[in-house]
């Protein structure tokens, strides 16, 4: 059984084993976080805090990572989005959005967004098929050119 945990700042190591290589790291972590992945550094380079940064971990095993960031009164925003390469297609990927978007609503957000890449077909279908639907990136916030595509999700405060 698949099951959502935080992440602590001494775990982060994990991901080392899971980015190849620097066009990668920037596509996952964007430009604040360097290759090659240095444990130590991880935590700030993701600006790792309490209620931020969540593992789903299958039978106790970390397989997958991403983080929930507040951007604005009422959206969170799913973040940096990896699952481990030997993992992917075991539905892992769905576990940890519907995990992430389950812990926005605990927190009452009207709105869980994420951006994802248009060259990555598998990654928006999974999102489309959780609920997210392309919008417009939000105003002042920052989209790393026309490859990227922003979805949301409306929220329902009263669950």
């Amino acid at each position: 059984m698949m099951e959502l945990r935080e992440a602590g700042t001494g775990e982060l190591a994990t991901l080392t084993d899971w980015i190849a290589d620097a066009q990668e790291c920037l596509s996952w972590g964007g430009p604040r976080v360097r290759f090659p992945l240095e444990p130590e550094a991880l935590a700030e380079q993701l600006v790792v805090a309490p209620g931020n940064s969540y593992w789903i971990c299958d039978a106790g095993r970390r397989i997958g990572f991403g983080q929930l960031l507040e951007r604005g009164p009422g959206r969170l925003h799913l973040a940096r989005i990896l699952i481990d390469p030997a993992r992917r297609g075991q539905g892992g990927g769905r576990a940890l959005v519907a995990g992430l978007v389950e812990q926005a609503r605990q927190r009452k957000a009207e709105s869980a967004t994420l951006n994802v890449y248009r060259w990555n077909p598998a990654a928006r279908t999974l999102y489309q098929s959780l609920g997210f639907v392309a919008t417009s990136p939000p105003a002042a916030e920052e989209v790393r050119g026309d490859d990227v595509i922003s979805m949301s999700m409306t929220l329902s405060a009263s669950r």
